[in-house]
């Protein structure tokens, strides 16, 4: 499955409201450089023609999308450009108990970056970007770590 399917289905945005040449030429490029970065991997994509629809079911025919050929992959790649599309475009949703903004999306991409790329460190599991150094600044709460150990 290409991202830019895994994007529509997920998202749930119409292609007059992002556009498969919207994805392609942006979307997707800046998320999949988000996750070489904090992942520190080199991610390859390969395009392909296949006929898609757009989130709300409208076919798009047949277009160029793009896949690393790696499931997991393409899913956090796709789930990265959901969440910038969702703030763009505002759609973020408030948690009840706190109060605060949530993008589902972004929880999700994370939450998959960490499973497959994850290191420990003084019990919590931070991505690698906070090790390319020998210290780290703090990010979403992670202390600063040290790659000493």
């Amino acid at each position: 499955m290409s991202i830019n399917k895994i994007f529509y289905q997920i998202s749930g945005y119409s292609s007059s409201v992002i556009s498969n040449d919207d994805l392609n030429n942006y979307y997707i490029p800046v998320s999949k450089e988000l996750f070489e970065r904090l992942c520190q991997v080199t991610i390859n994509l390969s395009s392909q023609t296949e006929t898609i629809e757009d989130g709300i079911g409208n076919s798009l025919g047949s277009v160029t999308t793009y896949t690393t050929g790696d499931d997991v992959h393409d899913t956090i790649i796709a789930e990265i450009a959901a969440s910038r599309a969702d703030q763009r475009y505002d759609k973020v949703r408030i948690d009840p108990l706190t109060g605060e903004r949530v993008n589902k999306h972004w929880d999700i991409a994370m939450d998959l970056m960490l499973k497959y790329y994850g290191v420990w460190v003084d019990r919590q599991l931070v991505l690698p970007i906070w090790l390319q150094n020998k210290t780290s600044t703090s990010f979403n709460g992670i202390k600063k770590v040290s790659s000493e150990y």
